[in-house]
């Protein structure tokens, strides 16, 4: 397994995850996630780009649909740019960036909204059992778009912070299969 190690540093930005139902023919509870660009000492870029997505907090799998937005072209999240929306766990294991991280979705980037924007989206449902897993050092599970280059056999196997989006908050999901 070729995985890099760094210390994983987080910034949060004050969201709270808001109680919504998931469509007209769902009575699931959901809760709403938003994500955001960084800048190399981990600051939000409050321009740059963005994602938001609706996902359950229970069932037998994770259930959620996932946008995110470039702030301009050219900024983060380029155009025909292969990308992985993934929980990234914090175990203790300062060597290693990820290890046991559970991908939730791939997918490419496009140019729309008549070339001023790009635009990433994914729907998915996958059995990720709960998260955050037991050995998560964190409170919760935290999600990040990266590139799917920097995706290793389990873990990271390179780390390119300006190049993902951060979900602002921790997730819990409680798997009831």
């Amino acid at each position: 397994m070729l995985c890099i190690g760094l210390a994983l540093t987080v910034a949060f930005a004050l969201v709270v995850p808001v109680v919504s139902a998931a469509g007209s023919n769902s009575h699931k509870p959901t809760y709403r996630l938003f994500f955001h660009e960084e800048d190399g000492s981990g600051e939000v870029v409050v321009d740059g780009a963005w994602g938001s997505m609706k996902y359950s907090i229970s069932g037998p799998e994770f259930e959620f649909w996932f946008i995110a937005k470039s702030g301009e072209v050219g900024d983060c999240l380029p155009a025909d740019e292969s990308y992985a929306l993934v929980y990234l766990p914090d175990v203790d294991d300062d060597e290693v960036i990820g290890e046991g991280l559970i991908v939730l979705a791939e997918g490419t980037s496009w140019v729309c909204c008549e070339g001023t924007s790009v635009v990433l989206r994914m729907v998915n449902s996958v059995d990720t059992g709960d998260m955050p897993i037991a050995e998560d050092r964190n409170e919760g599970a935290l999600l990040v778009l990266v590139l799917a280059e920097d995706l290793g056999d389990g873990c990271m196997n390179a780390w390119n912070p300006t190049e993902y989006l951060f979900g602002n908050n921790l997730i819990e999901f409680d798997d009831t299969d």
